[in-house]
């Protein structure tokens, strides 16, 4: 034999000690692969069918784990906002605005005699409006582009009750502060010429475990400052005059 082939030789791979050749190995190790696929098939199978007879059978169960994981996932400020809706007091209504997701995006060239149906709609809530109370979180270091969306359509609002000088106020629930978030918003809310009312602008921090089960703060001292804030924003919308109302209207519009 020459050097090359005995140097093959020593190299060629050797079966294991319990297999008779190399193809009954080969054989052996495919076998093994399917039936690990097999069993895991079975397994996840067995979970999806059990957790597809519990939704079926507990669908309220499954409803209040969805309330829960949405609210730890950060709509801290519809928390919010729902809460200061709950805590209103006597004779001050608050409305939640809850068709961000309806509104188009903002174009100039369809902002005319006939706009967009959803923007009809926010303005029409709007101008029954006496206030309006934000609450917001900070994306990428600014406020969110939804929210700016919103207010360019409030801007090219000309009608009587638009932005334009109506009370409004903040409510900064992030346990990061924001900052840079309320700057923008209050730039812009100047440049509409709406009356920022700056007692009835506070931070309240919020975490989801901050959260009940029912959708609303459980801090009896968040809730307090949130009390004190929205009636400092009534109080600033009752100069708004309307004959045959004695309550105060806010709307708020806010993001998760």
């Amino acid at each position: 034999m020459s050097e090359p082939s005995a140097q093959a030789a020593e190299l060629a791979p050797e079966p294991a000690e319990h297999f008779e050749d190399l193809a009954r190995q080969a054989h052996a190790a495919r076998l093994g692969m399917w039936v690990f696929l097999s069993s895991e098939v079975l397994f996840f199978a067995g979970l999806f069918a059990l957790y597809a007879t519990y939704r079926i059978e507990h669908p309220a169960g499954f409803g209040e784990g969805v309330l829960r994981n949405t609210l730890a996932l950060g709509t801290t400020n519809t928390a919010v906002l729902r809460t200061a809706q709950a805590d209103a007091a006597p004779g001050t209504t608050l409305v939640l605005y809850d068709e961000l997701a309806d509104l188009p995006h903002f174009n100039p060239d369809n902002d005319h005699d006939a706009p967009p149906p959803a923007v009809v709609r926010l303005r029409d809530a709007v101008h029954r409006a006496d206030g309006l109370l934000f609450s917001t979180p900070e994306y990428a270091g600014a406020m969110p582009g939804a929210l700016k969306n919103l207010l360019e359509w409030l801007i090219g609002d000309d009608q009587p009750g638009s932005v334009y000088e109506k009370p409004v106020a903040w409510i900064n629930s992030s346990p990061r502060g924001a900052r840079l978030t309320y700057e923008s918003l209050r730039t812009v809310l100047e440049y509409a010429h709406a009356h920022v009312i700056d007692e009835a602008c506070g931070d309240v921090p919020v975490s989801g475990s901050s959260v009940g089960e029912d959708g609303l703060l459980s801090d009896p001292v968040a809730r307090a400052d949130l009390t004190r804030l929205v009636a400092e924003l009534a109080n600033a919308a009752c100069t708004v005059v309307r004959p045959g109302e004695s309550g105060r209207r806010l709307t708020a519009p806010g993001l998760g």
